[in-house]
């Protein structure tokens, strides 16, 4: 009496079956190589793209542009913000020279500085401009 195997009991997996893969000649069978083939010899060797130039940093322009805005002029101050913010995205992202980060963020520093104080010295001018009108108004002088 022969049995047939019972389909309604599980199997085990069985492992799927891959092709050989080729080996180049003469090389070993237990050796695989990752990557593309080595260039035949006398070849040259195969050519690798230069690293992208990084752009020089500004750190001296925005540390002075951030010192003027803080003795002569908002307008420097508020460009060197702006020129601190740019720059060191630059150089995070790898794209300008990191030597001078320090330098760039003195003056982003100095000019966040002076455009704070730019703008508490308009409030209190404008806050004295008020309460001078109300105390002509009211005659006290």
């Amino acid at each position: 009496m022969e049995r047939k195997p019972d389909e309604s009991q599980p199997q085990p997996p069985q492992p799927p079956s891959q092709p050989p893969t080729p080996q180049p000649p003469g090389q070993p069978p237990s050796e695989q190589r990752p990557g593309p083939p080595p260039p035949p010899h006398g070849a040259p060797p195969p050519a690798v793209a230069p690293p992208a130039p990084v752009q020089p940093h500004r750190g001296v322009l925005i540390l002075v542009l951030g010192i003027l805005g803080l003795v002569v002029c908002v307008v420097c101050g508020i460009v060197a913000w702006v020129l601190g913010n740019n720059d060191l995205e630059h150089m995070r992202a790898g794209r300008m020279d990191p030597t001078g980060e320090g330098l760039t963020v003195a003056g982003r520093i100095c000019g966040i500085i002076s455009v704070a104080l730019a703008a508490i010295g308009v409030m209190v001018v404008i806050l004295m401009a008020i309460f001078g009108a109300l105390g002509g108004l009211i005659g006290v002088s």
